[in-house]
Formats: C-alpha cells, structure tokens, sequence
C-alpha cells in the first residue's frame, strides 16, 4: 500500500493533534486518577504520554517521547487516512445493505448482497489483500450487529457458526476476485510487454532485411552474369556450382522480401490505397506473367468467369502479392502438362470471389488449418522439389484481411486444391 504525500501531509496534522490528546491524557491520568485501561482505547498513541504519569516537561526524556509519539501517529493517521481513502465508497455500501436488512429484520433477507461491495473493491486497481480483508472483517461485522439485533436464534452457537460462515464466505469470495484481478493486470502488462518486444522483432527483422537484400542481390546478379557472358568459359563442374549460386541466392532474395513484407504488415506500416478499376483486367496481366513460369511446366493457366467487367475499388499493388502467390503455389504443386483456373464471380453478399484452382497433389486435412501460419509448409512436396519459405500463404491472408475480405481453401489429398479469397 502506497502512501502519497496529501495523505502523509494528513497523518502528520494527526500526528500533532495526537501528540496533544497524548500529553493530556497523562495529565489527566495523574491528576484525575483516571484508570489508563480507560483512556488508552481513545487514543492508542497516548501511552507515551500516561507513561510518564504526569505533565511533560522539557527534557531530553521528554523530547524523545514528543518525537515517538508523533512519528506514531503520523504513521497511524497516515494508514488510517489510506485506507479510507480506499473503503470508504465499500464500506458506505455495506452500511446501507446492513441498515436495509437492519429495519426489514427476516423479512427479507439480504445476507448475499453483503459480498457485492466486497467483489466490486476487489476489482478496483488500487484495491490490497489489506483493504479486501479489511471488507470481509466490516461486513462481517454488520452482519453480526443485524443478526444479534434480530434475536431469533434459539441458541448462541448458531449466531457464532453463521457469522463464521459468512466471514468464510465473504474472505473466499474477496480474495478469488481479487486474484483473478490481480491475475488479469498481469495479462494486461504481458501483453503490452510482448507488444513492445514485437515491435523491436520487426524493426529488426525490417533492418537486417534491407542490409542483407543488397549484398544478396548483387550475389545473384554476379552469378547471372557468369552464366550468361561466360558459360562457354566455365567448366561443367564451375557452371553448376553457379547454377546452385543463383538458386540459393534468387530464394533467399524472396526470402527477404517475404520478411519485409511481414514486418511491415505486424508494425501496421502496411498502406492500403484502393482506387477504382477493372478487376478482370488486372487478373489477366496476372495470369499472362506467371503463364511465363507455368510454360515450363506446360501448365495452361485459364481464367473463367460469366461477368464481361467487374469494377470496384482495390489495392493492386497488394493484390497483385495475393494472386501471385496463389498462382505460384498452384504451379508449384501441380504436375506438368495439366491445368489451373482461375475462375471469378460475384456473391450474394455483393462480393468478388476469386478462386484459384489447381489438380495438384492436394492438402492433408489437419494441414489446413495451420497453412496460413507463419513458416508452415505441408508435408506434400513440389513436384519439381521448387524451395517454399512458408511466408507466402500468411502474407496472401494479412493482406486479404486489411482489404476487408475473407480467404480459404478446399482441398482433398489426391484430388488437387481450391484457394479462393472474397473481396467486399
């Protein structure tokens, strides 16, 4: 419990009036022969003061004596005045349900509703097992007052075994609250913690990328070069070794991108700025560019729709990520000489559904569900052994997501896969 400086300030005003409570109480107790055990329940601080069994005078004695009894009810008024501060509101609340069960007698019975003032302080922030235990003790208290007042107990035992009942009661019930509180604020600081940690990872990940993306790229460029201005030159052993240069250094530049790309979307940087346009045409300058990746395979890539436009707004530079990656994945995983269709239509919730379709190997049921995740790839291979970062599939659901829209997949082992995504 924390003491703030209104409230010191307070307890050190008590400490004064306490102060002179004490020095006359034992001025009283010596010339007025009054029983200390009397006066020590009114003031508890003035036992320095009967102590002495007389009036103070100066001296080093009773200077001492000034000095501990102010520090003691500075330090008294000071917790009597913090914990006010924290029940009073509590303890009004207990007052009134005790005074309503008080008039109304067994009438009408009230006992339940001594714990709601009790579960609401355990909820508050500044509340302590202090202040909580502080409740129960009060309630109990008001409890005990209106049931003894009821007088209908044929028996003390009974008075005593409830009113130990309900301070069991309203102790269980304040300290459980209390600590799902406490255990709830706990969360709350993990998450901004995680949160902040978070954000570092992607201004990492956002640094190291373009540090690495440059080196990398003129890693590839080199290598390009050499086979393309000095093939003739290479041996067959040095052209392969080149071969495998450009491979790993061309996937570990989609590899960055990938990166960049999450940790600019998890930083929230991402800006999507949809403007109005043809959305046929746009899936057809996809389609002709990866139809270039899918000759290799002799993969045809067909777009099919019964719309002859469909205009809305979109983000094409973001959407074109989307499509690509459907497009490559379903190259990836389809055998050659085969088909994929890209079929778009309109829904009856006025959306756009694009459905990529391919007759691939198909994905294992229990895959699906974690096939947008990060770094998840399936346990069904390429079927030229093409490299797969599994950052694709996240990207393509992040970005779908910030557009407003929805994505998914059907697919069945054997029988290829549908990945569609739907636009609003």
């Amino acid at each position: 419990m924390t003491i703030s400086r209104k409230v010191f300030f307070a307890g050190c005003c008590g400490g004064v009036i306490g102060l002179c409570v004490a020095i006359v109480l034992g001025w009283l107790s010596s010339y007025m022969s009054l029983s200390p055990m009397l006066i020590l329940p009114l003031w508890p601080t003035s036992i320095f003061g009967i102590a002495f069994n007389g009036p103070l005078t100066f001296s080093w004695t009773s200077i001492l004596v000034i000095v501990l009894v102010f520090g003691g009810n500075a330090l008294l008024y000071s917790i009597v005045v913090a914990l006010l501060a924290r029940l009073f509101f509590s303890f009004m609340l207990i007052a009134v349900i005790g005074y309503i069960d008080y008039i109304t007698l067994a009438e009408l019975t009230l006992s339940i509703f001594y714990v709601l003032p009790i579960a609401l302080h355990a909820f508050l922030k500044t509340s302590s097992r202090v202040t909580v235990f502080a409740n129960t003790v009060f309630a109990t208290a008001v409890f005990t007052f209106v049931m003894m007042h009821d007088n209908f107990y044929s028996s003390r035992f009974f008075l005593f075994w409830n009113v130990a009942m309900m301070q069991m009661f309203f102790m269980l019930t304040g300290f459980l609250l209390y600590s799902i509180r406490k255990g709830r604020d706990r969360d709350v600081e993990m998450n901004v913690h995680l949160k902040m940690l978070n954000e570092e990872k992607n201004k990492f990940i956002g640094i190291a990328g373009h540090d690495l993306r440059n080196p990398v790229g003129s890693i590839h460029s080199f290598a390009d070069i050499l086979l393309e201005d000095y093939s003739e030159e290479l041996r067959p052993e040095s052209r392969t070794i080149v071969e495998y240069i450009r491979d790993l250094s061309n996937h570990t530049l989609v590899l960055l991108g990938n990166l960049l790309d999450i940790s600019m979307i998890e930083s929230g940087k991402i800006n999507i700025v949809k403007k109005e346009g043809d959305y046929l045409a746009f899936l057809e300058k996809n389609v002709f560019l990866n139809q270039i990746l899918a000759s290799k395979k002799e993969i045809n890539i067909v777009l099919e729709t019964s719309e002859r436009a469909i205009v809305f707004s979109f983000d094409e530079y973001h959407l074109s990520q989307v499509v690509n990656n459907l497009l490559t994945n379903a190259i990836k995983f389809t055998e050659g000489k085969s088909e994929i269709v890209v079929r778009v239509s309109l829904t009856r919730n006025k959306g756009v559904l694009t459905e990529v379709i391919d007759h691939g190997k198909g994905i294992a049921p229990e895959e699906q569900e974690k096939l947008f995740s990060y770094f998840h790839t399936t346990s069904t291979r390429p079927t030229l052994g093409e490299k797969s970062t599994g950052l694709g599939l996240a990207i393509t659901k992040k970005i779908v997501n910030e557009h407003g829209g929805e994505i998914g997949l059907k697919s069945e082992l054997g029988k290829g896969s549908n990945f569609y995504f739907e636009l609003f």
